[in-house]
């Protein structure tokens, strides 16, 4: 049975002309979105780092200068997360809340200021709600451990789903 399906989907991609380094950049997008809220996962910046590589290797829609700017991002991103460590305490809430974000900013306008701005209103929010549940911190938002809290969470968030927001949308 299963050998029944693979032309069928190889029939799918090639009507759709699309070339292995446009698979590549969903499958690393969808996998970076998906590692977000595995904070034990090192891989969720870097993948979304991969799959906007794989899309200026398959369009050259971002540009270089782009892609550098990103690679510093993804490395101050990962260096946060590396230093954090796994505390998973609030990050379904921030990650979701950075994905409806991010989302949200793209509808309104499809650049990359408005990914982040709106990446960054949805942790934010998001962080707020998680800090007023009643397995929530106990955390003023008003503090600096909230600053700190927001920052570790939502920082490498908001870096991976604008990467893959971008290389997505650059198919």
């Amino acid at each position: 049975m299963p050998a029944a399906c693979i032309p069928s989907l190889f029939v799918i991609f090639v009507e759709m002309n699309m070339s292995i380094l446009d698979f590549a950049t969903i499958a690393f997008a969808i996998t970076g979105i998906i590692a977000t809220y595995f904070p034990r996962v090192p891989a969720a910046v870097a993948s979304a780092f991969a799959s906007m590589v794989t899309a200026h290797f398959a369009s050259a829609t971002p540009a270089t200068e782009t892609l550098l700017f990103w690679a510093v991002a993804s490395t101050i991103a990962a260096g946060i997360r590396y230093l954090h460590g796994g505390r998973r305490n609030g990050n379904g809430y921030v990650a979701t809340g950075t994905l409806a974000g991010t989302l949200l900013g793209y509808l309104i306008s499809p650049t990359a200021a408005s990914l982040i701005c709106g990446g960054a209103a949805g942790a934010i929010l998001a962080a707020i709600a998680y800090v007023r549940t009643p397995r929530g911190e106990k955390i003023d938002i008003h503090s600096r451990q909230f600053a700190d809290f927001v920052g570790s969470r939502a920082l490498p968030a908001i870096i991976t789903c604008t990467m893959a927001a971008i290389a997505l949308s650059s198919l």
